[in-house]
């Protein structure tokens, strides 16, 4: 290391002097006579700081050096550099290139992120063949994440054959390295009795790893559980705790379930303010129902105060995306003119019509008796015509 501190402290030296460091660097005598190891030594000192570009650049030339005299990490981290959007390097061809130097010396690193690349579709038309080869040769090292992304493939069918028996295996195997997402998978499987007896206990176990990991959807689904005691005593505070911790990480589903949760008083009495608080976080994030709930806060003035055209916004929202209780509840309010909304007796036809098809049976009787008023209506002024 003694040789590496005196070849450093001779070209910063030779940079300050000259306006042309990167001519200085290549024809330096010391830089070619470097082996991979020494380029890749510096390229590591160098790179410590990425927001010195002129530090960085000399990273660059040493990676650069010693990846192509085969120097497997200097291979890989070169890649990772131009794949990187936030780098200004970002060059996804030659990312590629020294992910594949890398790839056939058996670097599983490498070998899964060309997994990642040929079955993300991101930069080439997905290709699970090409994809799967990697991450299976990258498992042969027991690569964690290698290890989910197969199972996932296996999963949900990606490139093979639906095989739900072998992606869990892979889960599994993944999840002894303490993989959030594959323990997360375990315990759904546990939980729904997929390819294995159902157990709950030992899904809650997974479940309560993956969650303890930050992995949102298992937070979610334990509050779920405690909301409803399955397999477990109920217990509100947890329920609310894990639904809390998975809403803060965005989960849409469980700021929807908040909203329930605090409007029908779980833990023992109403909360519309914090109800509201949660059915908004969820409407904004495009939940169908959040906006129903919501409707259905302000035509009833339940914690808020009593705002119809509020209410036909949100209720307009859901009915779009073919919510029947908002198509049927935003029908009554054209067909009555609630709340000083103007009577249009077309549109509620309309709606009614919308929540029928859509499984309202309430729906259907009022889009009965509405199509046939106005057909009357219509037979007897065609008959005052005539």
């Amino acid at each position: 290391m003694k040789f590496i501190k005196t070849y450093i402290d001779k070209i910063q030296s030779s940079f300050k002097s000259s306006k042309n460091s990167d001519e200085i660097m290549f024809k330096d005598e010391n830089f070619l006579s470097l082996t991979p190891e020494e380029h890749y030594n510096l390229a590591l000192s160098f790179a410590q700081n990425p927001q010195d570009l002129s530090q960085y650049k000399k990273a660059l030339a040493h990676y650069t050096q010693a990846a192509l005299h085969g120097h497997e990490y200097a291979q890989f981290n070169l890649a990772l550099i131009y794949f990187s959007k936030e780098d200004k390097h970002y060059d996804i061809e030659k990312a590629i290139k020294y992910f594949l130097m890398a790839a056939e010396q058996g670097n599983e690193k490498a070998q899964f992120q060309l997994g990642v690349i040929y079955s993300s579709g991101e930069h080439y038309p997905p290709d699970y063949a090409k994809s799967r080869a990697y991450y299976e040769s990258s498992i042969e090292k027991e690569h964690p994440e290698a290890l989910f992304n197969l199972g996932l493939m296996y999963f949900y069918g990606h490139g093979v054959v639906i095989d739900e028996a072998k992606a869990h295996e892979y889960f599994e195997r993944s999840a002894l390295y303490n993989m959030p997402g594959a323990l997360y998978m375990c315990a759904e499987t546990f939980f729904r009795g997929r390819v294995v007896p159902r157990d709950i206990p030992k899904a809650i176990e997974y479940y309560e790893a993956a969650a303890e990991l930050g992995n949102a959807s298992a937070q979610n689904m334990l509050g779920v559980i405690y909301m409803h005691g399955e397999g477990v005593p109920t217990d509100m505070r947890k329920a609310e705790e894990y639904l809390v911790a998975s809403a803060a990480q965005g989960d849409v589903e469980s700021m929807f379930i908040l909203g329930v949760f605090y409007e029908r008083g779980y833990l023992g009495s109403n909360d519309y303010f914090k109800a509201k608080y949660y059915y908004e976080l969820a409407a904004c994030q495009g939940h169908v129902v959040a906006h129903y709930n919501l409707g259905c806060m302000f035509t009833s003035g339940l914690g808020v105060e009593q705002d119809f055209e509020k209410a036909c916004r949100y209720y307009e929202f859901a009915a779009a995306r073919n919510n029947a209780s908002s198509c049927f509840n935003l029908a009554i309010i054209y067909e009555y003119g609630d709340g000083g909304v103007e009577i249009d007796l077309l549109k509620a036809e309309q709606l009614y019509q919308t929540a029928c098809e859509n499984g309202n049976q309430d729906a259907c009787k009022c889009y009965k008796r509405l199509s046939l008023t106005r057909l009357n209506k219509l037979k007897r002024s065609n008959q005052k015509k005539v």
